[in-house]
């Protein structure tokens, strides 16, 4: 918080802060905590390497927007694909997703196990950074506890998976293309390209199943991202 209201107060002092902090340690990676879409004055990515969705998963307010929103059925699909691909930089800028904050008790809780899943999935497979979890900060518990490392839901093997996925098929800095023909409007269809891979992902917000129709001819299955 301190360093982003130094930031937005003066902006010349953090920018030599991080060039000073580079000069000691040149593989630093700088995240700033603001919202850079909140700011449209300030261009956070001048000054570090990534910023903050807060947006996403946040009960604060209302909780009317990102995930909580679309599990109170008060955002739409395509309010949450506006959402995921507003304010990505043009360079190597990154924007990091959350599927759990510690401000707030863990999805699975507040929503349903399988809200928590799709959340994972959605983070793992788009553009930017994935924190799956926050939570305890050094000589803090926070909301949503202490990580109970015996795994009692079974999600370590989930975040496994997403995690190798990733790494081997998107990246950060994938290309989201989103498909919306023979898609509910309850679901969300996109495709992650990079380096001549496509990963597919269709997340279902339905409290019940849904069919969904796809031709792997159509060119959004072409083409290789960056």
């Amino acid at each position: 918080d301190c360093g982003q209201e130094s930031m937005l107060r003066a902006p010349g002092f953090i920018k030599e802060l991080h060039e000073r902090l580079r000069n000691i340690k040149p593989e630093l990676f700088i995240l700033n905590e603001g919202d850079p879409r909140a700011y449209e004055e300030v261009n956070f990515y001048e000054f570090g390497d990534a910023a903050y969705s807060w947006k996403l998963n946040s009960e604060w307010g209302d909780g009317g927007e990102g995930l909580p929103g679309i599990y109170k059925g008060v955002y739409s699909v395509d309010q949450l694909h506006d959402l995921i691909v507003a304010g990505i930089p043009a360079d190597k800028g990154l924007i990091m997703n959350y599927a759990n904050i510690g401000y707030h008790d863990f999805l699975h809780i507040r929503y349903g196990w399988e809200q928590e899943r799709s959340a994972l999935a959605l983070v793992t497979t788009t553009y930017g950074l994935v924190n799956i979890r926050a939570g305890e900060e050094v000589g803090a518990a926070r909301i949503n506890g202490m990580f109970d490392f015996s795994d009692p839901l079974g999600t370590l093997p989930l975040y496994k998976r997403l995690i190798k996925a990733r790494k081997l098929l998107s990246g950060n800095y994938p290309v989201i293309e989103r498909i919306t023909e023979n898609i509910p409007s309850d679901a969300y269809a996109y495709t992650s390209k990079n380096k001549g891979e496509i990963l597919f992902t269709v997340i279902n917000f339905k409290d019940q199943p849904a069919t969904i129709a796809f031709d792997l001819n159509s060119t959004v299955f072409e083409g290789s991202g960056k």
